[in-house]
């Protein structure tokens, strides 16, 4: 249930968009890694890197996946003066 603001949801009156695929696994990669930072051993950090590493080939394959999309501009008909 997203929180409302003025009739709206939060991301929308915010003008916040939705996450891509490959955003939200570069999001994870990025939290590994700062998991990382905080690990007490090497053989720890080591496997959150390597988290890490598959999160960011997630997000490589998901934005070659992801088909190119274009926006068209309609031209709108002129308005008649009265």
């Amino acid at each position: 249930m997203s929180r409302q603001v003025f009739g709206v949801g939060v991301r929308k009156f915010l003008g916040i968009r939705p996450m891509t695929e490959a955003e939200e696994y570069r999001r994870r990669a990025w939290r590994c890694l700062t998991l990382a930072r905080l690990a007490v051993n090497a053989e720890a950090r080591a496997k959150i890197v390597d988290m890490a590493e598959i999160w960011m080939r997630f997000a490589q394959r998901a934005e070659q996946q992801t088909p190119v999309v274009q926006q068209q501009q309609q031209i709108q008909p002129k308005k008649k003066a009265n």
